[in-house]
């Protein structure tokens, strides 16, 4: 029971998300950025969200970095743990 709560849980998280960058978050470096899956703990304690970023490898570099000091403005607002991995092989 508890999977399929974090897994709604991680589902409207993907939302607010997506929700927060078009809206909230005004650096320009955080330009076509889409939120592609959030994965949530089984306690809801913690998350990792997956995003994808389109553009060249130097605007990419720029976005992860706007998004990684967006993540302390958006995420103590929201009093939620995450963490940000870059998946880029």
């Amino acid at each position: 029971m508890s999977q399929m709560r974090a897994q709604r849980v991680g589902e409207q998280m993907k939302k607010e998300m997506s929700d927060i960058l078009m809206r909230e978050v005004k650096d320009p470096r955080v330009q076509f950025v889409t939120v592609t899956g959030v994965d949530v703990t089984g306690d809801l304690q913690q998350a990792t969200v997956y995003v994808t970023v389109l553009g060249e490898d130097e605007e990419k570099d720029a976005t992860l970095k706007a998004l990684k000091k967006a993540k302390v403005y958006s995420f103590r607002n929201r009093q939620t743990n995450s963490t940000a991995k870059d998946t880029r092989n």
